[in-house]
């Protein structure tokens, strides 16, 4: 946590977290978007190191990472 003369040398580019809900599509092209990154440049991938599809859920990749 920062203390009061601290301060902040960066600005976030996101401020809100995933919703679980949401589906790894809606926030790789949100990403992308944000970064100014070309489309299909963001990947998410499982545990083992194979691609995520991009029908999952945030929650579901989530659930993967914390096996």
């Amino acid at each position: 946590m920062l203390s009061t003369l601290q301060t902040r040398v960066q600005h976030p580019i996101r401020f809100r977290k995933a919703r679980a809900d949401a589906k790894i599509e809606s926030l790789q092209a949100a990403i992308e978007k944000k970064l100014g990154l070309p489309s299909g440049c963001v990947k998410f991938v499982t545990p083992n190191g194979r691609q995520q599809r991009r029908k999952t859920t945030v929650g579901r990749l989530k659930k993967n990472w914390d096996a």
